[in-house]
């Protein structure tokens, strides 16, 4: 029975000395009986950590043959720490000699890590309002037994040993005209019908006078049947506030008193504001540790009205949801802001320093707000100068949290004109290079006196009552604080009636050792860009020259068509804003030539239409992959047909996918989500039913809550990783849900296996590219894992035969994936490199075409020097997916596999309803 409880036992000699364990003692400590026999479990698992008088209590039981029970400190093998509750008993024989000990250890672990969390809890609670000049109170009304703080009895004048823990020491000092209302509102709260108990009164002082207090409190605890156990609850002296109340309805001829006693009140007021801001520090810290768990319900509210909108609506009902929707995305907002205010007021804010592509964080950052634009009328681009560095080091989250808000808010107050966002490299002497981000807008401008508020938290341009833009008023007190985090800063050029410029100066490193950009096909072709907004003019002759184009930009349609006939550079493809008129004219003069021009059109996201004929359409402002895109597709081929759009979404690919998320609502939410997009979803609630779900069926993707029951995202995505063939793909891509979003939740997704990470609220178009993404790197179709029919034909249709082979070849391919993977791991290339290839020669004989392909995509990874550890994964997944096929009954009987029931209906999976593995991915390096 030792042996198979899950407790540790262990037995000792009357010295005290180890003569055996049990299982459940090596799995709770590490060390094994062998490790541990004839030595004092205490010289082994005892450190500096443990309490010496636990330890001495022990040894005295153990010399006087006595019982004992005690909870310890002891280290583990690997030198982790870990609490045991240990009882130890005397083992003796009949005639009573002492022949040993026993004793049994529980891990305790857990519970004393609650315990100490729950007092430390308890102690800042406590701190943070004994800080902010509050008294507390706590009262037992089972007892009638009531705690007060020290500072509720300072208000009063009273020293500490001068107030009894008795209800009667509260109620009794309460002025008698206000006990009954007192009374009464504490009694609708314990009752149940008001969520606080609040009630402002006064309370006789030792010196025999009357202050007002204001008293606050809430029920924690109740019994099963509703009873009120305990109330805790907070005073605050408010007697200056009444006064000043009550002076304010005296007569006229008190005013210039009153306004004094006011005035006076200020006064103090601000003295005890002073002496408060340590508190407001860890408010401050609290806040920032706790705001990010509103994310959950807002990620149900913003995805179920997202979802609403999707649906057929009458005008009125629309109205309603969209109202809905952006009061959702503006609470959103603000929790976000009083979340980055709070960490930086309480030193926690943090900053990533990885390398990151400088341009895609511009292009995304004005393409992320060029829809507002263009609905609004205006014209927006972004032009980083010739020469400036892409590939730069810092923290790419941060920066684009800056450059939205300072390009959001020349969005917000421009009416007419356009939004500029303008990115060079300062280089000095002796200092890291400076990138500047110079945000110029033909808005309104800012009063001088504002401009230098303006940077303040909880400030506005316009704060008046009538004032039509809204906002929390911390958005660039933030983005300032954070560019001064990053060391740098945000300066601000303004005159009003003509524009503001915000510019942001920030040292970023730069990386050189990048290899050389892949050049395009249309390197060195004449293209033609007709633009007369001169910043995208700008910025899209930029891309085109950075590709090697000989660029001929043109400010009209006539500068254009003028230029057909005589120019230096004939052009290859024309580049036509909608912004240009007379466009249709170019069009025509285009297609008139004896070898037709292709003409691609740049749009605004709001409004946007297109010349009939277009070869593409491009969305303003023009990204550099969806513009290399259009020119590769249009100058490879003729255009005698029109192209579709170019844009940055990417095709959807419907896919198996796995929802594992507790909460009701938000499962609601991912699935309507999933299946808008066009993809089928199954849902679990835990991190083992996602391994259970697994090991019956083969899924393209799992998206994984990270805080989950039982076993959590972080927990399951490392059971995954570390899986054999008990699973269909092991490398299956896992994107984590978080409603967390602060520094190294990334880092830690990917540390435990993960692909990807979405923060919760999720928003449809984010999910959208993170599927694209995930599922783009893995193979574009589903290949089977083995071409059955072909094997069988190659045997003469012997189907037996091919089964007793199959198996074979799967075992073996089994021991080749874990020879591949040990000559990885040892860097032993030449090993690697004839384990893949005797896996390829054996998916080629037995018409495994996927392994085939993940093996030539590993050996093509080490050929070109490429690290091959994400192809080597690919090749694992196909192994897996072969034992899959092997394990389902497939090959065990002729019958053709296609027939068979997929995974997941009726009646579990058994000979005969195998897994459809062709459903299974290859990732490529």
């Amino acid at each position: 029975m030792a042996s198979k409880t899950t407790n540790g036992v262990v037995i000792t000699d009357p010295a005290g000395l180890v003569i055996w364990v049990n299982d459940g003692f090596t799995r709770i400590c590490g060390y094994t009986l062998a490790e541990m026999l004839g030595r004092s479990p205490g010289s082994v698992l005892q450190g500096p950590g443990t309490d010496p008088e636990t330890v001495a209590r022990l040894r005295a039981a153990r010399l006087r043959g006595e019982s004992v029970e005690a909870e310890i400190l002891n280290y583990h093998k690997d030198g982790a720490l870990y609490w045991i509750h240990a009882r130890i008993d005397p083992v003796r024989d009949e005639e009573g000699r002492l022949e040993g000990f026993i004793g049994i250890q529980t891990d305790i672990t857990d519970r004393r890590r609650q315990d100490e969390k729950l007092r430390e809890h308890e102690l800042r609670w406590r701190f943070a309002l004994e800080g902010s000049g509050d008294g507390i109170w706590d009262w037992d009304t089972e007892s009638d037994r009531v705690f007060f703080s020290e500072r509720w009895k300072a208000m009063l004048g009273y020293a500490a040993e001068e107030i009894t823990d008795q209800l009667a020491e509260w109620s009794g000092r309460v002025h008698p005209e206000d006990l009954p209302d007192m009374q009464r509102d504490l009694r609708r709260h314990l009752s149940g019908e008001t969520p606080i108990y609040q009630n402002r009164h006064r309370v006789r002082a030792r010196d025999g006078t009357w202050r007002w207090m204001l008293d606050r409190g809430k029920v924690v605890a109740r019994a099963p049947d509703g009873r009120p156990l305990r109330v805790i609850g907070t005073r605050s002296d408010v007697t200056l506030q009444m006064e000043a109340e009550l002076a304010l309805q005296a007569s006229k001829r008190e005013l210039e008193e009153t306004n004094l006693r006011l005035s006076e009140a200020i006064q103090r007021a601000n003295a005890l504001a002073a002496e408060a801001t340590a508190a407001s520090y860890a408010k401050s810290s609290f806040l920032a540790n706790m705001s990010h768990e509103i994310r959950t319900p807002i990620n149900g509210v913003l995805g179920m009205v997202g979802l609403l909108l999707d649906t057929i609506l009458t005008p009125e009902q629309r109205g309603f949801a969209e109202t809905a929707r952006l009061s959702g995305e503006n609470l959103l907002h603000l929790v976000s802001d009083v979340l980055d205010f709070s960490k930086i007021e309480a030193g926690k804010m943090e900053l990533e320093d990885i390398y990151f592509d400088l341009g895609e964080v511009v292009e995304e950052t004005v393409e992320l707000l060029a829809l507002r634009a263009h609905e609004r009328g205006l014209e927006i681009a972004a032009v980083l100068a010739p020469g400036t560095p892409r590939r730069v080091r810092g923290d790419p989250g941060r920066l684009r949290q800056i450059l939205v808000n300072l390009v959001g808010n020349a969005v917000k107050f421009t009416r007419r004109g356009d939004v500029v966002l303008r990115v060079w490299r300062e280089a000095e002497a002796g200092r890291a290079p400076c990138f500047v981000f110079a945000v110029a807008d033909t808005g309104e401008g800012i009063a001088p006196e504002r401009a230098k508020l303006l940077f303040q938290p909880f400030t506005q341009a316009d704060s008046s009552t009538t004032r039509r833009h809204g906002g929390t008023g911390l958005g660039l007190a933030i983005s300032r604080q954070l560019a001064r985090l990053m060391g740098g800063d945000i300066q601000l050029r303004s005159r009003e009636g003509v524009g503001s410029t915000f510019t942001l100066s920030v040292p970023l490193g730069e990386r050189r050792d990048d290899p050389p950009a892949v050049q395009p096909p249309w390197r060195g072709r004449g293209i033609w860009l007709v633009e007369p907004h001169r910043a995208t003019a700008d910025h899209t002759a930029g891309l085109l020259e950075e590709g090697g184009a000989r660029c001929v930009l043109f400010a009209s349609v006539a500068a254009a068509i003028d230029g057909l006939g005589a120019t230096d550079v004939p052009p290859d493809a024309i580049l036509l804003s909608q912004r240009a008129p007379g466009a249709a004219e170019l069009a025509q003069a285009a297609s008139g030539r004896a070898r037709p021009l292709p003409i691609l059109f740049l749009v605004g996201l709001a409004g946007r239409s297109a010349l009939p004929g277009a070869a593409a359409v491009l969305s303003k402002p023009v990204r550099r992959a969806a513009l290399n895109q259009a020119l590769d597709r249009v100058l490879a081929a003729p255009c005698a047909q029109p192209a579709p759009v170019v844009t940055p979404v990417a095709a959807r690919v419907s896919a198996r996918i796995l929802l594992a998320e507790d909460n009701s609502i938000n499962q609601r939410v991912a699935l309507a989500m999933l299946a808008r997009l066009g993809h089928r979803a199954d849902v679990v609630a835990n991190g083992r039913e996602v391994l259970v779900a697994l090991a019956r069926a083969p899924y393209d993707l799992v998206l994984m809550d990270c805080q989950m029951p039982e076993m959590d995202g972080y927990e399951a995505a490392r059971a995954i990783r570390s899986a054999g063939p008990e699973l269909f793909n092991p490398a299956v891509p896992i994107v984590a849900l978080t409603a967390n979003a602060l520094i190294g939740d990334r880092e830690r997704c990917l540390a435990a296996g993960m692909n990807d990470y979405l923060t919760k609220p999720i928003v449809a178009r984010e999910l959208a590219e993170c599927l694209a993404r995930q599922l783009a790197s893995t193979s574009a179709s589903a290949v089977p894992a083995v071409n059955w029919p072909e094997l069988v034909a190659r045997l003469e249709g012997d189907a037996t035969h091919a089964a007793e082979l199959l198996a074979q070849f799967a075992r073996e391919a089994s021991g080749l994936l874990e020879r591949a993977r040990g000559a990885w791991a040892a860097g032993d290339l030449l090993a690697l490199r004839r384990a893949l290839a005797g896996l390829g020669t054996g998916a080629s004989h037995f018409c495994s075409e996927g392994l085939r392909a993940a093996v030539a995509d590993a050996e093509a990874a080490l050929a070109h020097g490429v690290d091959a550890e994400a192809a080597l994964r690919g090749v694992a997944a196909q192994v897996a997916c072969l034992l899959a096929y092997r394990h389902a009954g497939f090959v065990e009987t002729s019958v053709d596999p296609t027939a068979r029931r997929a995974p997941g209906a009726a009646g579990g999976r058994g000979r005969g309803e195998g897994p459809v593995v062709g459903a299974a991915r290859t990732e490529r390096p």
